[in-house]
């Protein structure tokens, strides 16, 4: 299949197997390492021959603009360490790739696993989708979490939609520590994604956001009916949305001087 795939590593190599064994298929598979301390880099040597280095950095948006003139195709897959590609989605993947030529994005269909079991409740439960395969040509990629990509000009994205049988599996979190170290590192990016996108900090929005993200992970989410998993990950959510303002007021403190912040 002419497409690669980017897989952005460090110190993962207990999740890399089965990350790069499912992306065999890609005809490209390129594995940038950030230093890690253990054997990622031997377990990634046994996928691919390129296995190249960078900088460390806390976020792997920070890394993937640095590498896209690495890549030897106009698509790619950014894979995360800790995802696990099903054979049955590349057949999608290409197809929509051979139908739509205005097409820029296609998010695919992932299943986040906690503590080894899929989420069914919360924000992160069931189904989600993610714009995982990109046209290097067709968009613009950004140091900004959970924001980085956009669209250009006039072209598309398109959803491959969830048959039973596509979806990725994404071994998000497999203990409390993890969770909690996990987030605490994207925080520190979130004001500055989210002043970028043009938000601004108020106690009002602040309230509103706070409100929404924990009453709809507890009823439209159904964490409710999630058991304790369900509301302690509400309750985390709730604290991560929280925290993610406070962190735009600081950005907006420190380079706007803004007494009214």
């Amino acid at each position: 299949m002419n497409i690669s795939a980017v897989v952005v590593s460090y110190n993962e190599c207990q999740l890399l197997d089965d990350c790069l064994s499912s992306l065999k298929t890609c005809d490209q598979l390129l594995v940038v390492d950030l230093g890690s301390k253990d054997n990622s880099v031997e377990v990634a040597r046994r996928y691919t021959s390129q296995v190249i280095f960078h900088k460390h950095e806390p976020v792997v948006e920070n890394v993937v603009p640095d590498i896209l003139d690495v890549l030897t195709n106009e698509w790619f897959i950014r894979a995360d360490p800790d995802e696990v590609y099903p054979a049955e989605l590349f057949s999608d993947i290409e197809k929509c790739i051979k139908d739509n030529p205005q097409l820029a994005m296609i998010e695919i269909p992932i299943q986040y696993y906690f503590f080894g079991k899929p989420l069914t409740t919360t924000v992160w439960g069931g189904i989600r989708y993610f714009p995982k395969v990109l046209n290097k040509q067709r968009v613009a990629i950004h140091k900004r979490v959970h924001a980085g990509t956009e669209i250009k000009d006039e072209y598309q994205k398109i959803r491959v939609s969830y048959n039973g049988k596509n979806a990725v599996k994404h071994y998000w979190i497999t203990s409390w520590g993890q969770l909690i170290e996990k987030h605490r590192r994207y925080l520190l990016w979130e004001g500055k994604s989210k002043y970028e996108q043009g938000e601004r900090f108020s106690w009002i929005a602040f309230a509103k956001a706070v409100f929404w993200a924990f009453t709809s992970n507890l009823i439209k989410y159904k964490g409710l009916l999630g058991g304790m998993t369900g509301i302690s990950l509400s309750f985390f959510y709730t604290w991560y949305i929280g925290m993610s303002w406070l962190s735009l007021r600081q950005y907006q403190k420190q380079n706007l001087s803004d007494p009214f912040v």
